[in-house]
């Protein structure tokens, strides 16, 4: 059997372009007022709460309370790279440099729409951070979607 190792990585690069360039996109995910287009199969390879909605919908509005614009363009480039960026990760936050309000929305983004390993991602830079811990619960459920959330 041959192999090329860099396959994956050149296929998900090739997807991220036409993403970014709106080719063959089949869905579009709505944040407040954000539009951003993806392809279908890339979201519900990635998580299972886009899974259960992009069989049936071409148009999927996140909540935005759980999910701002910011946050959701870190986890679509996540999901598309496999890298989470610190300008990302910025980005999502207002603190001094963003980054623990980024990774702390970032996680509850990650939970929410059921990204397991950036879930475990988030959590273990918390966790190098001290944010979380024993005795230091984070303050969003895990693995669980929106119910989880409401709990």
């Amino acid at each position: 059997m041959m192999e090329v190792p860099s396959h994956a990585k050149q296929l998900l690069s090739q997807l991220n372009k036409q993403r970014s360039q709106g080719f063959l996109c089949d869905v579009v995910v709505v944040v407040e007022n954000a539009l951003f287009r993806a392809h279908k199969a890339v979201l519900a390879a990635s998580s299972l709460y886009f899974k259960s909605l992009v069989v049936h919908d071409n148009l999927i509005n996140l909540d935005s309370d759980v999910i701002t614009p910011p946050v959701f363009r870190a986890v679509l480039e996540y999901i598309y790279t496999g890298r989470l960026g610190g300008s990302a990760v910025s980005a999502c936050g207002a603190g001094v440099g963003g980054s623990e309000p980024g990774l702390a929305a970032l996680l509850t983004a990650a939970s929410y729409l059921q990204l397991p390993e950036l879930v475990a991602l988030c959590r273990k830079r918390l966790k190098r951070n001290g944010r979380i811990g024993p005795g230091r619960p984070p303050s969003v459920a895990v693995g669980g979607g929106a119910a989880a959330l409401a709990r």
